[in-house]
């Protein structure tokens, strides 16, 4: 790479490699932060949800003796019915990702 004054002109290849080589680190920046944050909002995501359910299961145990069997089993169906909604959500989000991970690396 040359240095820009009087003795030494820098060649149209000479840039190129340079900006060529300044896209290569902005991207793979890029693509780190983007990971990054992808994972730690996954993470952040599961144990709210995982607290979620154990503070439902928990307060279930604890006032399940107070419950009518209707009342019991009308919780249990709930907490089922959310559990398959947020496991879908999951397999969507993840289907999702996938499909723009695949459109990026087209892309680069």
């Amino acid at each position: 790479m040359g240095v820009v004054n009087s003795a030494t002109p820098v060649t149209s290849q000479e840039t190129r490699e340079v900006h060529e080589e300044t896209n290569k680190k902005i991207l793979e920046f890029q693509v780190t932060a983007q990971s990054q944050l992808f994972d730690k909002a996954a993470t952040y995501n599961n144990i709210v949800v995982s607290l979620g359910y154990a503070g439902f299961i928990s307060i279930w145990t604890w006032a399940q003796e107070t419950l009518h069997p209707w009342d019991a089993m009308f919780s249990a169906l709930l907490i089922g019915v959310s559990l398959f909604f947020f496991v879908l959500w999951n397999v969507v989000t993840t289907f999702i990702v996938s499909i723009n991970n695949m459109k990026l690396s087209k892309i680069l």
